[in-house]
């Protein structure tokens, strides 16, 4: 993703399948997962530090990386760190500074075997 230009898109607009990342403050991204018809915040990131990151997974699409900040200088505080946490499903700062994170339970996933 670093090697091409962002694109900004209304918030309004559907995602195509593609994966995303999805960057703002935390009133518009919650308008925004329900305008993309996706799962509230998390339970464990609601409410906690000054910003999170998560990942959800889509239904038959691709998945999306939301980050989300209190203000302007919450999202600003995670350029540093954040890439440092890429194999984790979600983070909590307070910040700069992480102060939980995890991964989500993986999901099993079925495959169709049919005989010929």
């Amino acid at each position: 993703m670093q090697d091409h230009p962002p694109r900004l898109f209304p918030p309004t607009r559907f995602l195509r399948r593609a994966p995303a990342l999805v960057i703002g403050l935390e009133r518009d991204i919650d308008v925004w997962l329900k305008a993309q018809s996706l799962p509230d915040r998390p339970e464990r990131v609601q409410g906690k530090g000054t910003a999170q990151a998560w990942t959800e997974s889509r239904e038959r699409g691709a998945p999306i990386a939301i980050v989300s900040g209190r203000d302007a200088a919450a999202l600003v505080a995670l350029a540093r760190p954040l890439p440092h946490y890429g194999r984790q499903s979600f983070v909590i700062f307070e910040g700069s500074k992480a102060i939980d994170r995890g991964a989500w339970p993986a999901r099993v996933q079925v495959v169709p075997v049919v005989p010929q």
